[in-house]
């Protein structure tokens, strides 16, 4: 009976230790190259309050005031990502999205692009595309929102582009529901992005990143 090394093997063969390394090896690189795969940020900043990060990329808003940035997330690992938010704030405000690299946020007059349909109980108010200096994310008379943004290549040197919707609720039930598309015009690689608001309000909830590649 013959024993397997790396690169051969045959029926009726036994597996050496170098042989079963290799191949445990090669499965663990699979796996770490197909699905929904967590990041974990290399630092946070807040406009104020705190955030915790877990283990496994949970970030945690504690009474955070005016935005939140995770850095690090985007990177050559990773074509694309999910973002899975919930955030509530103590009073209804519009929240939006920037772009980021290097700790600095993207903020180009008319770089990024909106196309937005917003459904409400009573009416359906279809988008029409819109240039500003951030992508806003949900509706202005809603306290808690769950989102859900998937974000195509914002590492590589491409327009940057993102789908995604979000469910909106005010304190007794849901207001709002949207479902948009945004692109950012500029050819520059992104490693991060802020959510943020503006008023005297405070927030909690979570935000998720994941990476994944097709």
């Amino acid at each position: 009976m013959a024993y397997v090394t790396p690169g051969t093997v045959a029926a009726g063969d036994v597996a050496t230790a170098a042989a079963w390394n290799v191949l445990t090896n090669d499965v663990i690189n699979l796996d770490a190259r197909i699905g929904l795969q967590s990041i974990v940020p290399t630092s946070t900043a807040v406009g104020g309050g705190s955030v915790t990060v877990s283990t496994n990329g949970r970030v945690t808003l504690n009474a955070v005031a005016n935005s939140v940035s995770l850095n690090g997330v985007f990177s050559a690992t990773y074509n694309h990502y999910r973002i899975i938010a919930r955030i509530t704030t103590t009073t209804a405000q519009t929240k939006n999205f920037r772009l980021r690299v290097g700790g600095s946020d993207a903020s180009g007059a008319s770089d990024y692009f909106r196309n937005q349909n917003i459904v409400e109980a009573s009416a359906n108010y279809p988008g029409t595309p819109a240039a500003a200096s951030s992508w806003g994310i949900d509706g202005s008379t809603d306290f808690s929102t769950i989102y859900s943004l998937d974000i195509f290549d914002p590492f590589g040197t491409l327009q940057t582009s993102m789908i995604g919707s979000s469910t909106m609720f005010s304190t007794t039930a849901m207001s709002d529901f949207t479902i948009a598309s945004y692109m950012h015009k500029g050819l520059t690689s992104f490693d991060g992005f802020t959510i943020f608001w503006t008023g005297a309000m405070t927030a909690t909830g979570t935000i998720f990143v994941q990476g994944y590649n097709i």
